[in-house]
């Protein structure tokens, strides 16, 4: 078994804010049968003494085993990931940068670079740094064929939580992925309502599957963008965690504002797992 087989890992500069979520990463890997990881990227100026005590206090109040630390300098985060991946690591947890408008062009999102690179799915924590006790997991479904494996992933995450999942597909003026089901069937429509009705199709055949594997779902369209479209719904429907696929930008927009992913994550008031596809 290698050694960081089923593991969830947090992603940490050492400091207070980005250790805050600990104990509840640590109740769900618990509940997720995982292992516990930090990985604790040194700043150019960091002192790793000051750093190393200041990760064993927040560890210190946690039950059960310690959990791994590893040390890296942020140019060695690539082959620490790669590590990770390799060795069939769970997800990578962070607390997100969220720059928005011009900042974000010119600095850069921590979370959005790693979206981009990282071989590993990628927890991002909301602003409160809390992850919550999650009952009630909402899958942003775009319903291309090569967001497969993250809806496979995402009924297991839900049988291992015992949490009811949430469907739903926005149907608006977000740029269709190459790799869109139907192309034929869809060219072949004449109105609006033809191409919901097969999406809505689609997304019902996702809650039968899920529904057939022992989980309880819903499934829901929405018009609109899709980021928009998933934040209104985690309001009205107490989503604990989304889960989506992150395709990378589809089109200039993206590229200035930002993916699907990086939007919801940096709106989302509960946790964002987003799965490379």
């Amino acid at each position: 078994m290698s050694q960081y087989s089923d593991t969830l890992i947090l992603l940490t500069d050492g400091a207070l804010d980005s250790l805050a979520a600990l104990p509840d990463l640590a109740r769900l890997a618990e509940r997720l049968g995982d292992r516990l990881a930090l990985l604790h990227v040194l700043g150019p100026a960091d002192d790793a003494a000051a750093s190393d005590h200041a990760i064993a206090a927040a560890v210190a109040p946690l039950a059960g085993a310690a959990p791994a630390v590893l040390v890296v300098r942020p140019e060695n985060l690539g082959p620490a990931l790669a590590t990770f991946a390799t060795s069939a690591g769970r997800l990578l947890a962070l607390r997100p940068t969220r720059r928005g408008g011009l900042l974000r062009v010119l600095a850069g999102n921590l979370e959005e670079a790693l979206l981009r690179s990282s071989p590993l799915p990628i927890l991002a924590l909301p602003a409160s740094g809390r992850v919550p006790a999650i009952r009630r997991v909402l899958f942003a479904a775009d319903l291309a064929p090569r967001s497969e494996p993250a809806f496979s992933q995402t009924i297991g995450l839900c049988q291992k939580l015992g949490a009811e999942l949430h469907l739903l597909h926005a149907f608006g003026d977000d740029g269709l992925l190459p790799s869109e089901r139907d192309a034929a069937r869809r060219a072949a429509t004449t109105t609006v309502r033809d191409l919901l009705a097969i999406d809505q199709q689609h997304v019902q055949a996702l809650g039968e599957r899920a529904t057939a594997e022992g989980v309880p779902a819903r499934t829901a369209t929405a018009e609109g963008r899709a980021h928009a479209a998933i934040a209104a719904y985690i309001a009205a429907n107490a989503i604990d965690l989304v889960v989506l696929a992150a395709h990378g930008p589809r089109s200039p927009e993206d590229i200035l504002l930002g993916s699907t992913s990086a939007r919801v994550i940096r709106a989302a008031s509960v946790p964002v797992l987003a799965f490379p596809a």
